[in-house]
């Protein structure tokens, strides 16, 4: 704590600090150290005490209250640290928390919802505002938590719903006017639909922050709740097996240089989880050995989220110490999120490096490298925008590692696999991407049918492990139709696979395809005795490009 007076003592009590401070300038920053409060910071000692004393005291103050840690603190937690207040910046300088067992380390939350009603008229998409039965208790600047009772479109598991999280900017009577328009329609009285207000945490900040597992703990590290425009910078999480960081029905926090490490726990480890959220941006971050990097989802949809300048490592062990490869997905989302953007990443042995389950996604300028069994997969959802991707080994073509679990070939198998449980309806766009050494497909379609797509300006090199196995352009297993499309101005290379432009896949009378997909001839003969330019002419004849009218004389 910045010493007000030299004599004072640690025994002093949190409310003698606060007293001080509260004299100064009612905007000013004030510096609780958790050294003033009893922290030694040794490794060894039982800090959590000390390290609350020193949140609730820069809780207590009018303005912005900093809870600083001295460099290299190594603090010992027998419990978790909360904060429930706003205006409470957590200044760690590099210190370290070290959980002695599996609980949470740190919550910064909103306790419960300060009032709940329901939307009593219809709702349309793009509303500015909705109409409550009460506005009793809901204050502007609240966050609001509408949820339906109607199940949500994509991948609900019998459980999700229709919803979203918005904020308060003005009160007229029983009319919510919204921070951002309604990003759903909800239909009254044919669904109940539900407003719960929270008077959210702001002015929140953490940074510099280290905590550390012992041992892979079956828990996760640390909570944003209910919390608007929350930063957390330079944070690193190691051994939360479940979460490194979860951020549920938070607004517009931003997330940056962020280091998480081995949340690896099978089917639900997650490095950041972004949990019906709006506005979440995750920038410049590393993910190691977790299970998916970042996840969006919630119990109703998460929105507007992106991640972007990241990199994703699927390499190392899964929590019951099986190949973490198995299961590693680089980032993605479930059923409930929409509208998230994943642009400019890096992927490394992700097994798939982003899977979409979500309505509107957009996969753009990510490079994909190594080992993987699908760039991109799309299991649920709708409406899919994939541009300017790279997808590239960055090994031999014949490479194998027969001590692997899994056998790995380190080459990718499929660029975009869209399953038969997306909304073949929905637009589809992948332009501009460049995917070399795939082993199999450029697009998998799992569907009957489908329509709206456009592929254009792509550059597909296919090299088959085996010389002769089938490479395809676009495949299907399920004879899928495709109308109302668009295909132009692709490139195909094809090393030594068997290959077929369309295989499975019926192109109907609405489909425009421009200049179709070619493999790249083989000129064979000498070039002594003209056998070369003579190929050379029947390979560009039989593309199409001149007619060979030259005679052998």
């Amino acid at each position: 704590m910045a010493q007000l007076d030299e004599a004072r003592t640690i025994s002093d009590t949190v409310a003698a600090h606060v007293a001080d401070h509260n004299q100064l300038h009612a905007k000013a920053n004030y510096i609780f150290d958790v050294q003033d409060y009893g922290a030694t910071g040794d490794g060894v000692t039982d800090d959590t005490a000390a390290i609350q004393l020193a949140i609730d005291a820069a809780e207590a103050v009018t303005g912005i209250g900093v809870v600083s840690f001295p460099p290299q603190f190594r603090c010992v937690l027998s419990s978790g640290l909360t904060v429930d207040a706003s205006g409470v910046h957590i200044e760690a300088n590099g210190a370290k928390l070290l959980p002695d067992s599996a609980f949470k380390a740190l919550s910064i939350a909103v306790a419960s919802a300060s009032a709940t009603t329901t939307i009593d008229t219809d709702v349309h998409i793009n509303q500015e505002s909705v109409s409550v039965a009460s506005a009793s208790g809901i204050t502007v600047g609240d966050l609001l938590r509408i949820t339906s009772d109607t199940l949500w479109h994509y991948d609900n598991r019998s459980s999700l719903t229709k919803g979203e999280l918005q904020r308060v900017a003005r009160i007229s009577g029983t009319d919510l006017y919204l921070e951002a328009m309604t990003a759903d329609g909800y239909d009254v009285p044919g669904e109940t639909v539900t407003v719960a207000a929270y008077t959210p945490l702001t002015d929140i900040a953490v940074r510099r922050l280290r905590i550390t597992y012992a041992a892979n703990a079956n828990i996760g590290a640390m909570t944003l709740a209910s919390t608007v425009g929350a930063v957390v910078e330079d944070v690193t999480i190691t051994n939360a097996s479940v979460t490194g960081i979860s951020l549920v029905s938070s607004y517009d926090a931003s997330l940056s240089r962020v280091t998480i490490g081995s949340a690896n726990r099978v089917s639900t480890g997650y490095g950041i989880q972004d949990s019906g959220c709006h506005g979440t941006q995750i920038t410049d971050s590393r993910f190691r050995e977790c299970r998916r990097g970042v996840d969006f989802s919630g119990s109703y949809p998460s929105r507007h989220g992106r991640v972007a300048r990241c990199v994703v490592s699927g390499s190392g062990l899964a929590s019951d110490a099986t190949d973490n490869y198995d299961q590693s997905s680089g980032v993605g989302t479930h059923g409930t999120a929409v509208n998230i953007v994943f642009e400019s990443n890096t992927f490394l042995n992700c097994r798939i490096g982003v899977i979409v389950r979500g309505e509107g996604v957009t996969i753009r300028n990510n490079t994909f490298v190594g080992d993987s069994v699908n760039s991109i997969n799309m299991s649920h959802g709708a409406g899919l925008v994939v541009v300017d991707n790279l997808v590239m080994s960055l090994y031999g073509p014949n490479t194998t590692d027969p001590t692997s679990p899994s056998g790995h070939n380190y080459k990718p198998n499929i660029f975009l696999d869209i399953s038969s449980t997306v909304d073949s309806g929905s637009t589809f766009r992948v332009e501009g991407n460049e995917a070399y050494q795939l082993k199999a497909t450029f697009i998998k379609f799992g569907a009957a049918t489908a329509s709206d797509v456009v592929v254009k300006d792509n550059v597909v090199e296919l090299f088959s492990n085996a010389g002769g196995n089938a490479t395809n352009f676009l495949l299907s297993a399920s004879a899928t139709t495709l109308s109302n499309s668009y295909i132009a101005g692709n490139r195909v290379i094809d090393t030594n696979g068997t290959f077929t432009q369309l295989s499975g896949v019926t192109l109907d009378a609405t489909v425009v395809q421009v200049d179709p997909p070619t493999t790249v001839p083989e000129i064979t003969g000498a070039r002594d005795d003209g056998s070369a330019l003579a190929d050379l002419l029947t390979e560009l004849e039989t593309l199409g490009l001149i007619t060979d009218s030259s005679t052998a004389s």
